[in-house]
């Protein structure tokens, strides 16, 4: 019911480019899903269409992407921009694709070649966003295309509190492209208002649309930029049926419904029946999120206002602009911080400095600037469970008696009361 009507209007001839969506929190049941759209799909595809049929799968974990259809040798792929704005795929494969148990045989070998780890909440837990694309090919030379997406499961910071360096690093770029995801369709959304607004008169609307901030957008880029007559989008929202993961699911719910726009996208079935369960859940719930918006920016402002003056006086006992590894970490022991009975053991320290300066130029790898600092904290506050307050706190009041006598240490001294 989700999908059938949005590959009945490509077969058509309606629409030339097709994209659905399956997106949820971390263990809601994505994949699982997925896997079944696309066996369905099959039958569809290849009981209807008399055009022909190529496949590619691809995975993008990070800033990599590669292709599922061959071994891990030959997978890498670069991405690349031609002259008229269009993305090309530079190593992809491309498999024409004759009946359906050649479909259901590429279907099974991309998911066992698709990166996934151990977590919390699933012992196979997808850390990658798979790209599933469909081509066909008419007779009279036309091409239209279906892109199915399985993203990587969003992730708060509580949920993360058990990771690793490399999981928590997966974590931050799984939420950063999901960001620009977001953030693109919301823009698209106002686009196609415009539109909707002119009567079919050419829109006055302009909005840069930031598809280049992530490969998954880049990849997806006709989605967003191609008007509503030539594409069409649904969305698949997976949520828990726990209650500890009410807040995950009207998140879910919330961030889906932007693509639930019935001027000009189809209304995805899974999308209405979330809103009414939405609508039931305790109203205190939904109140309190409200509530909370307002409060959680200005807990946001103090805490960049407490990285920043922290920073500051770091820069002013060590003299310089980027203060070193060694230096930071001999601040951290001096502070307490490190240690058996401390917040962070010595093992995960250095797992968040690996992960910080693995997002760094190779030439600038022994030093941390304000940027590097702020990621670590954040780090270091969702491995230990600790505010980040409580981790400046005793920062501050190491690095004070390292300062030169003055009025700007007294100064110092009464903000970090």
């Amino acid at each position: 019911a989700t999908a059938q009507p949005l590959l009945s209007s490509l077969l058509c001839g309606d629409i030339g480019v097709a994209t659905m969506f399956m997106f949820g929190q971390t263990g809601s049941g994505k994949t699982y899903t997925m896997s079944a759209l696309l066996e369905r799909l099959a039958a569809d595809v290849f009981g209807h269409c008399r055009a022909g049929l190529s496949l590619s799968i691809l995975e993008i974990a990070g800033r990599n992407c590669r292709d599922l259809l061959v071994d891990e040798s030959e997978a890498s792929i670069r991405m690349l921009e031609d002259s008229d704005g269009g993305v090309q795929l530079l190593g992809a494969h491309c498999e024409s694709v004759a009946d359906i148990a050649q479909w259901l045989a590429h279907l099974h070998a991309a998911r066992g070649r698709r990166a996934t780890e151990g977590t919390g909440v699933h012992a196979q837990s997808s850390r990658s966003h798979a790209v599933y694309k469909l081509f066909l090919s008419f007779p009279d030379g036309e091409s239209r295309s279906l892109t199915c997406v399985d993203l990587a499961g969003s992730e708060w910071s509580k949920d993360s509190l058990l990771h690793d360096g490399a999981r928590m690093k997966e974590c931050i770029e799984i939420n950063r492209s999901l960001m620009v995801l977001k953030q693109c369709i919301r823009l698209r959304r106002e686009v196609r208002d415009g539109q909707a607004a002119e009567d079919g008169v050419s829109p006055t609307v302009n909005v840069h649309m930031p598809f280049r901030e992530a490969l998954l957008t880049r990849l997806l880029k006709d989605a967003f930029t191609l008007p509503a007559s030539r594409s069409r989008t649904i969305v698949v929202a997976t949520v828990s049926p726990s209650s500890s993961d009410t807040e995950h699911s009207l998140s879910t719910l919330e961030h889906a419904s932007l693509l639930d726009d019935a001027a000009i996208c189809f209304r995805s079935e899974t999308v209405e029946l979330g809103r009414v369960q939405a609508s039931l859940a305790p109203p205190t719930k939904a109140q309190q999120a409200k509530d909370m918006s307002t409060e959680q920016k200005r807990r946001d402002m103090k805490k960049r206002q407490a990285l920043g003056f922290t920073w500051t006086v770091m820069k002013t006992v060590f003299s310089r602009d980027k203060v070193s590894y060694d230096d930071f970490r001999q601040l951290c022991a001096d502070a307490g911080l490190v240690g058996s009975a401390a917040a962070l053991s010595e093992g995960a320290m250095e797992d968040i400095c690996t992960a910080v300066q693995q997002e760094q130029p190779e030439t600038n790898r022994e030093f941390l600037r304000l940027e590097e600092f702020t990621s670590f904290i954040e780090m270091a506050s969702q491995r230990s469970g600790a505010m980040v307050s409580k981790l400046l706190k005793p920062i501050q009041a190491a690095l004070l008696p390292k300062m030169q006598d003055g009025d700007y240490k007294d100064w110092c001294a009464k903000q970090m009361l």
